[in-house]
């Protein structure tokens, strides 16, 4: 395992971002604490998409899944590179062109309930906040086995990405997911390489494992990359709608080629007799085929996906509670908060995966086919609440269902989807009749 003075890149790295609070300060931008003055051009909107959405779960959990599934273990990494083609579509775009400053904005401009708009407001926030608790067990828990066995390293970095959140904001969040995400694309790729080079005979063949259950990895991603406030966030702050569109574009092509390297290590893990009780499979593999060297620099860029998502997502709620819950009041004190009240959830939450993929689940499940509704059929249910209702109704319904029976995780989203797009349709042909 690395010394501290091997995971220096990580450090470094993070005190710099720290640093970059000062620099950021001096943009204009920075007066908008959420949206950094709707300012982001290609380049940075690009870097932060990276930056927000390479994290533990895309290089740790991808690692594990193949490990398991063999190719199939690439749903997950696929699922939010489909999301990001997704976006490029037209929904990033037309995000922006409608001037909102969170997803949840939607049910109150589109369906015109306010009702509803609270009730996603609350909704989504339990899905980030679960992300967020997720992502501070998964620090805590690769730092510890790493070998930093005392919890005030992870207190230090946590505390420290929290102070640059707080007072950088929105652009300090998105400078430093370029150094982040442009540092960790790096060390993934020397790692790969070297381990490519030292491991042969890897078979890239599908596993006998189901692919119904591979299923759920690739759509849930997919489908939270639009309803995720962290992703609306970033759409939000483009300079135009074109710019949110093409970088959404470049981002899933980048993230495609990325997403082998985690099933690339994966494979090497099963190969060379990895053993899940002892830990992470991607550090495993990363140890059994490359150098003391690499392994410190692999386990630097995990350290640093997982950080940069930190801050993605606690500039996420607490953009949310501003806007929707505190109508525009206590930024910095609501982000310090939050982050702060995740460190308690540590105490009470240790299952990484469940916590993360429930949380996709339940604002997916419930929200997704209304909020898909409101932008791709914008027409046609325009004002027209008793949609969104039957929606999110049934996709409640069908939910709980599905984890008491242990149903696919598929079908909440199958019979919401199946029901808003019945009522969007009738809707559709009631105007034409009417137009006529």
């Amino acid at each position: 395992m690395p010394s501290i003075t091997a995971l220096l890149p990580f450090f470094v790295f993070l005190i710099l971002s720290a640093f970059m609070t000062l620099w950021t300060k001096r943009d204009p931008g920075h007066k908008d604490f959420f949206l950094g003055g709707r300012s982001l051009g290609v380049f940075p909107l690009v870097m932060t998409f990276l930056g927000t959405q390479i994290g533990g779960g895309f290089i740790l959990g991808t690692a594990d899944s193949a490990f398991r599934q063999g190719i199939l273990g690439i749903g997950y990494p696929l699922g939010l590179a489909i999301g990001f083609f997704g976006l490029g579509t037209g929904f990033g775009a037309k995000l922006r062109s409608l001037e909102l400053n969170t997803i949840a904005q939607l049910f109150d401009r589109v369906y015109a309930s306010p009702k509803l708009y609270r009730f996603a407001s609350l909704l989504l926030l339990c899905s980030l906040f679960g992300i967020l608790i997720a992502l501070a067990i998964g620090l805590k828990e690769f730092m510890l086995a790493l070998g930093f066995s005392s919890p005030l390293w992870f207190l230090f970095s946590w505390f420290l990405v929290l102070a640059y959140t707080t007072q950088g904001g929105f652009l300090t969040v998105v400078w430093t997911d370029v150094v982040q995400a442009l540092a960790m694309i790096v060390l993934l790729i020397v790692a790969f390489v070297t381990s490519f080079f030292n491991v042969s005979d890897i078979t890239w063949v599908l596993p006998t494992a189901s692919f119904s259950k591979a299923l759920p990895e690739l759509v849930m991603p997919a489908i939270f990359m639009f309803i995720g406030q962290d992703m609306a966030q970033r759409c939000m702050a483009a300079r135009t709608p074109e710019i949110a569109t093409k970088s959404s574009k470049i981002s899933a092509v980048i993230l495609t080629f990325l997403a082998f390297i985690p099933v690339w290590f994966g494979l090497v893990g099963r190969k060379l007799g990895a053993d899940p009780a002892q830990g992470s499979i991607f550090l495993q593999a990363v140890s059994l085929s490359t150098s003391p060297f690499v392994f410190a620099l692999a386990a630097s860029s995990v350290l640093l996906a997982i950080v940069s998502t930190v801050s993605a997502i606690l500039l996420a709620i607490s953009s949310s509670l501003s806007h929707d819950i505190l109508k525009g009041r206590f930024a910095r004190t609501t982000t310090f908060t939050t982050g702060a009240l995740a460190l308690v959830g540590t105490l009470l939450a240790t299952d990484i995966i469940s916590c993360m993929v429930t949380s996709y689940e339940l604002s997916a499940a419930i929200l997704g086919a209304p909020l898909l509704a409101a932008i791709y059929a914008t027409q046609n249910v325009q004002g027209k609440s008793k949609i969104a209702w039957a929606g999110v109704i049934l996709g409640a319904i069908a939910f709980a269902a599905q984890r008491i029976f242990d149903l696919s995780p598929l079908l909440p989203l199958a019979i919401s989807g199946t029901v808003t797009a019945f009522f969007v349709a009738s809707s559709s042909q009631k105007g034409a009749q009417e137009a006529a």
